[in-house]
């Protein structure tokens, strides 16, 4: 730092000028590149984030949507009284039994399915029904085995359950709790037809990640370049940690949904539109060198003709040749130097012109001495 210091302190004050002048142009312009980028950056982030929430918030709202029409399926099937009534019914025979399936029960169960192509299937299970009837009606004993009988809790309210893996699939199923009725209904759902409009949107550098209400994963994917991918894609804290992201709950199931993306992938174009102004900026540095070595030039030329005037003084030479008429220190320099130079000069003539008279005078002394000897002699 010390040898900086001296080698700036030794610099021509021409060059010295040059230097502050461009570090006095160049220190604002980096102030205003530097808070231009970060405002661009802040805005492009807040934006970004405005638009996943608004994905997310359309996403889950048409999710939610039909999560209600199945919920309002459940519903009348749930307390439909034909159903009811064969469940509480006691059949004649097998066959009157299962023409009543036929023709009560199955296009209950399996009308939906034509109007809604995302349901797989709707089951009653219970222990009224011995023999299964096809995919509609089954024993409860049957229900026992599948994994979302293990989750169901002993209220009646709708509740949901996801398979991930080969047999992916999302169930949504309801206890009867009725004096005379010991039942189950469930519907299946097609795992990607339901979350579909979730999973569109995980595209261009984009992830998605759904959990239950108990922190399990319901879903997870994503749509990235290799150096974006995540570590961890099923880790939330992961995801918040190192990803901009935006989530929303879904009253009815239950799930919490995330929708995420790189924070780089975010501010890149931030990145470019700085690249591309770095040619301008740099302009702007070649320019103020210029100015500044100008300006300095211009400023201390009449210095350089003075120093340069001193030492020639300093010679012998003993005219001044450097003039200035403006009022300005420097100005009022030079003409202080030219008013000490001419009468420096006044003097030097005023003794150099008084030893002269005084030799003059002292050699006619010498020669009336030397006169009258010669005479004489």
């Amino acid at each position: 730092m010390k040898t900086l210091y001296r080698k700036f302190k030794n610099l021509k004050y021409r060059y010295k000028l040059t230097l502050l002048i461009l570090a006095a142009g160049l220190i604002p312009v980096m102030i205003i590149v530097v808070y231009m980028q970060t405002g661009m950056t802040n805005i492009l982030h807040e934006n970004e984030v405005d638009s996943m929430e608004n994905t997310l918030e359309q996403s889950v709202e048409a999710i939610e949507n039909q999560e209600m029409i199945y919920e309002n399926l459940v519903d009348y099937l749930s307390y439909s009284q034909d159903l009811r009534s064969i469940l509480t019914t006691e059949p004649e025979s097998d066959y009157e039994a299962y023409v009543e399936y036929v023709n009560v029960a199955d296009p209950l169960l399996q009308m939906p399915q034509i109007y809604h192509k995302e349901i797989r299937g709707i089951t009653l299970y219970s222990e009224s029904i011995q023999v299964a009837h096809g995919d509609t009606l089954m024993p409860l004993s049957e229900a026992e085995g599948e994994s979302w009988y293990a989750q169901m809790n002993d209220d009646t309210s709708l509740q949901w359950s996801v398979r991930r893996g080969s047999g992916q699939e999302i169930t949504a199923s309801r206890r009867f709790y009725d004096d005379d009725i010991t039942a189950v209904l469930v519907m299946t759902l097609d795992y990607q037809a339901v979350l579909e409009p979730f999973t569109s949107q995980l595209r261009d550098n984009t992830g998605g990640i759904i959990l239950d209400n108990g922190g399990n994963v319901v879903y997870s994917s994503y749509s990235m370049d290799e150096e974006y991918t995540p570590v961890q894609p099923e880790s939330v804290d992961y995801i918040t940690g190192n990803y901009t992201y935006s989530s929303q709950d879904m009253e009815g199931t239950g799930w919490k949904f995330y929708i995420y993306r790189p924070t780089d992938v975010i501010t890149k174009s931030a990145r470019v539109l700085m690249a591309s102004n770095i040619p301008i900026v740099a302009g702007c540095i070649i320019i103020l060198v210029i100015v500044g070595y100008v300006f300095s030039r211009r400023m201390v030329s009449c210095l350089e003709r003075l120093t340069e005037n001193m030492n020639q003084i300093h010679l012998g030479f003993r005219k001044v040749t450097v003039s200035s008429d403006s009022d300005d220190e420097v100005g009022v320099l030079i003409r202080s130097f030219r008013r000490m130079m001419d009468q420096m000069n006044h003097l030097i003539s005023e003794v150099y012109e008084g030893k002269i008279r005084l030799q003059n005078s002292e050699m006619k002394a010498l020669q009336a001495q030397i006169n009258p000897h010669f005479l004489y002699n």
